[in-house]
């Protein structure tokens, strides 16, 4: 599971690590949970908290489908700063497998500039609207600091990560 502040490089690095467990011998999937919140929403936005369980649950299930198809790693990427979070996606998963978490860590003037860099961006490019998103990772920090490995993003690229993760991983793991 990969988790991190809007422009932490979620995406770009869950699609990174997937490349670079392929070159392991691995077979990987990676799945946004965005994505999947945009599947199950009802309405604009990103704050209906019904939406997001189901995406959670959803995104349980499709990370079951693909370790039923023999996938070996399956990447989750989203926001997961709280505890129920995690949880709610975990119980969901009926898969037994070894769950591992990485928090991306990136300052807001960074994520600024990736947002902004960034056309699909849409209303994160606000920098007032970012920084409230990025408040909101920052006081998860206590949290992820102590259920997760965090990982310093802002001068590294999503290869970079991925490498890093990776040594994180446990030998047979990977």
């Amino acid at each position: 599971m990969l988790t991190g502040a809007v422009g932490a490089g979620k995406s770009t690095t869950a699609l990174a690590l997937a490349v670079h467990l392929r070159g392991l011998g691995r077979t990987a999937a990676a799945i946004d949970l965005d994505q999947v919140y945009c599947m199950v929403r009802q309405g604009e936005g990103f704050d209906d908290l019904e939406n997001w369980n189901a995406a959670r649950r959803a995104t349980a299930a499709l990370a079951d489908s693909f370790f039923n198809s023999g996938m070996n790693v399956v990447i989750v990427e989203g926001e997961f700063f709280a505890p129920g979070d995690r949880s709610q996606l975990h119980d969901s998963l009926g898969s037994e497998v070894e769950k591992m978490h990485f928090a991306l860590l990136v300052s807001y003037d960074e994520a600024l500039r990736r947002a902004r860099g960034d056309s699909t961006r849409g209303k994160s490019q606000d920098p007032k609207f970012l920084k409230q998103l990025h408040d909101n990772f920052v006081k998860a920090l206590p949290y992820l600091e102590s259920a997760s490995v965090v990982v310093p993003a802002d001068s590294r690229t999503p290869e970079e990560i991925a490498a890093l993760i990776v040594e994180d991983v446990p030998a047979g793991l990977a």
